[in-house]
C-alpha cells in the first residue's frame, strides 16, 4: 500500500490584532484631565510632554539617551529595539520640551533617585490620567506611539515612510498598521479626515489646475513632515 504524503501548506501569518490607538477625543480629554489634576505651569510642561511623543513615535526612553541637536535628535542603531541610526526632525518648541524633562530628571538623579524610574514617572502620569478618563486599560504610554504610526499610516498610505519613522528593520514588524477600518479611523482622526477630502477634490481637478496642483503636493509633503516629524 502506497503512502500518501500530505504537501506542506504554508498558512498565511493573520495579524494579531491592530494596535491600541488614542482617538482625538481620548486624547484631549486626558490632557484636559491634567489640567485639572496639577498646577497651571506644571499642566503645560506635561501637555508639551505627550503631545511631544504623538507628534514623534518616540519610544519612552529615547529622548534621554540619544545626541539632540538644534533641530533634530539623532536616534543610534541597537538602542531601545531600534534597528538603524536615523534623524527625528523637531520643532523648536519640540527641542525645548527635550531639555525640559531632561533637566527633571537630571535634577532628580541629584537627589540620589533612579533616572530609570525618573523616566517612566512621565509613562506613570499618563496611565493614571486615562483611568480618570474611562479609557480602555490596554490603552497605556506605548499608545501614543501606536497613534503616531496609525496616523502617519493614514496620512501617507506609505508603510515603508511608517517603517523608517519607527525604525524598524523588518516591514512585517509594521504592517500591523494597516489593518484598520478606515471608517473607525476616520472617527478616531477627523483632522486627518478632512485633509484626505480637501486631497480628494483636488485631484478631480487636476486636468484644468495642473500647476496648481503639483504646489499642493509640495505643501502637502511638507505637512507630512511637520506633523510627523521625521525625514
Amino acid at each position: 500500500m502506497d503512502l500518501v504524503v500530505k504537501p506542506k501548506i504554508k498558512k498565511p501569518t493573520l495579524p494579531k490584532g491592530n494596535p491600541m490607538i488614542i482617538s482625538d477625543n481620548q486624547f484631549f480629554s486626558a490632557l484636559n484631565e491634567i489640567d485639572k489634576i496639577y498646577s497651571p505651569d506644571w499642566a503645560n510642561f506635561l501637555r508639551s510632554i505627550y503631545n511631544f511623543y504623538r507628534d514623534t513615535g518616540l519610544r519612552l526612553s529615547e529622548p534621554f539617551n540619544f545626541e539632540l541637536f538644534v533641530d533634530r535628535i539623532r536616534i543610534k542603531a541597537g538602542r531601545t529595539k531600534n534597528s538603524y541610526p536615523r534623524n527625528v526632525y523637531l520643532t523648536k518648541d519640540q527641542v525645548l520640551t527635550i531639555e525640559r524633562m531632561r533637566s527633571y530628571v537630571d535634577s532628580q538623579v541629584k537627589q540620589k533617585k533612579s533616572r530609570v524610574n525618573q523616566i517612566k514617572y512621565f509613562s506613570r502620569i499618563w496611565k493614571n490620567v486615562l483611568r480618570k478618563t474611562n479609557a480602555p486599560e490596554k490603552i497605556n504610554f506605548h499608545s501614543l506611539r501606536d497613534t503616531f504610526a496609525t496616523r502617519l499610516y493614514f496620512l501617507t498610505g506609505d508603510i515603508y515612510k511608517v517603517c523608517g519613522a519607527l525604525g524598524h528593520s523588518d516591514i512585517k514588524m509594521t504592517t500591523k498598521y494597516t489593518h484598520n477600518d478606515t471608517l473607525e479611523l476616520v472617527q478616531a482622526f477627523p483632522d486627518i479626515a478632512k485633509r484626505h477630502n480637501r486631497e480628494q477634490n483636488g485631484h478631480q481637478m487636476m486636468d484644468t489646475t495642473a500647476l496648481s496642483s503639483l504646489q499642493t503636493d509640495s505643501q502637502s509633503d511638507n505637512f507630512t513632515r511637520v506633523n510627523a516629524g521625521v525625514v
